[in-house]
């Protein structure tokens, strides 16, 4: 594996594969961004989602959102900006 840790950014505009709905959070979403981001990178394929969750880190803020999933190759955070960006970063195991 290339790296122990990685962040990608995409736009929303990018996501047109979530059937032109806006990103939700639900896991069908978060797994689509985890896969849109890294799936074509020295990570690999994503496969294995579990552990999955969202959270407000600040309550009744809702850019405070952050999800998180667990794969087989490590764990993956993500987060969205206002500016419409999706902030994906993962972080490899051990």
């Amino acid at each position: 594996m290339a790296f122990d840790t990685k962040t990608i950014v995409l736009h929303q505009n990018e996501l047109d594969f979530l059937g032109g709905n806006e990103f939700g959070w639900s896991f069908a979403d978060v797994e689509a961004v985890v896969k849109k981001a890294f799936d074509q990178t020295a990570v690999g394929e994503q496969t294995n989602f579990r552990a999955f969750g969202v959270s407000e880190i600040v309550a009744g803020n809702s850019y405070s959102k952050v999800g998180f999933v667990e794969t087989d190759s490590g764990y993956f955070t993500i987060s969205a900006s206002m500016l419409e960006h999706i902030i994906v970063t993962f972080a490899r195991w051990d």
